[in-house]
């Protein structure tokens, strides 16, 4: 059983009018993100192993692949993200974009326009799992 905290309430509206209602408050939890580990589900999607993907980038694409991930926030539950650099930031968008060609190449991110970014949603499956499918297979 789960950690959840339920509280009953009874409210007493007019006479022989009783309104009983719970509060279920789930435990506190840190953000985190699933991540496929290279199974196939019963409904047949085979995700991405990301953790053996990870163990085997170099320095350029694990650093591509963690600027992807570290833009990701809850308004973009797909997983699209925006990336952009200043005029000081040459050398890093190099980087960037070399390790982004090498991962690209592995089929783990696509660019979905310019400047926009996408993780493989079978190798981090994004809140909105579906949409973010339905992206990534118009990219290709």
């Amino acid at each position: 059983m789960d950690n959840r905290t339920i509280t009953n309430i009874s409210l007493h509206l007019a006479k022989d009018e009783v309104l009983n209602t719970s509060i279920i408050k789930k435990p506190k939890s840190p953000s985190f993100y699933r991540i496929g580990k290279g199974t196939t589900n019963m409904k047949g999607i085979t995700s991405i192993d990301l953790l053996t993907e990870i163990a085997n980038m170099t320095k350029v694409e694990s650093t591509a692949l963690l600027t992807i991930r570290d833009n990701i926030t809850w308004d973009n539950p797909d997983g699209e993200v925006y990336i952009t650099f200043t005029n000081t930031e040459k050398q890093k968008q190099k980087k960037f974009l070399e390790g982004f060609k090498l991962l690209e190449a592995k089929n783990i991110v696509r660019r979905t326009k310019r400047s926009h970014y996408m993780i493989n949603p079978k190798a981090l499956i994004p809140l909105d799992y579906e949409k973010a499918v339905s992206l990534w297979e118009t990219l290709s």
